[in-house]
């Protein structure tokens, strides 16, 4: 069990993600017209139970035309959200202001027990 955050949140507009590693790239969809990309901070992601500012989870974020071309950057929230159950909080993604059903996300499993990490 992680220490800390175990799972990851995305407002659902932005739709069913590719997952590889730390990036969660969302394809366009009729209501978000571009891809998105967010790249979380490897050692965050792999570890959450640093010390980490809100503001230094996430590396990149930007969205751009289908196939690539121009970056621009994505204005977003994050929210730390109360456990609702045994798995413990969630990080939760606001891309835009825009907030719909979250769609969750498993964070990578602990690796080696908190204390000797």
């Amino acid at each position: 069990m992680r220490p800390h955050i175990s799972r990851v949140s995305f407002s659902g507009i932005l739709g069913t993600p590719v997952i590889s590693g730390n990036v969660f790239f969302f394809p366009a969809n009729i209501f978000t017209l571009f891809d998105y990309i967010c790249v979380f901070k490897p050692a965050f992601w792999n570890w959450s139970a640093g010390a980490f500012q809100m503001t230094a989870l996430v590396d990149e974020y930007y969205y751009q035309p289908s196939g690539g071309g121009f970056h621009g950057p994505v204005d977003f929230q994050l929210l730390w959200i109360k456990p609702v159950d045994a798995l413990g909080p969630i990080l939760h993604n606001i891309p835009f202001g825009v907030s719909t059903t979250p769609n969750l996300f498993s964070m990578p499993p602990q690796t080696v027990d908190y204390w000797q990490a």
